[in-house]
């Protein structure tokens, strides 16, 4: 299973908030929603997060495994 908690818990402690993501980093609302219910996200704009925040992508994204 994929989630975003990661980034999620980055956002928070970095004071980060939904409309920095749409404007600064040109993510889409529709991302924005898909990163806050763990649906998965194109590789493309993974890399764009982790390269506008210059984060690993552990700091994004962890798997887990489904129970």
């Amino acid at each position: 299973m994929i989630s975003y908690k990661p980034f999620r818990h980055y956002m928070v402690e970095h004071d980060i908030d939904r409309d920095y993501l749409l404007n600064e980093v040109g993510i889409s609302s529709t991302t924005f929603t898909k990163l806050n219910q763990d649906k998965p996200v194109r590789m493309d704009i993974l890399e764009k997060i982790c390269l506008h925040f210059k984060i690993p992508i552990e700091q994004v994204i962890e798997i887990k495994e489904n129970h």
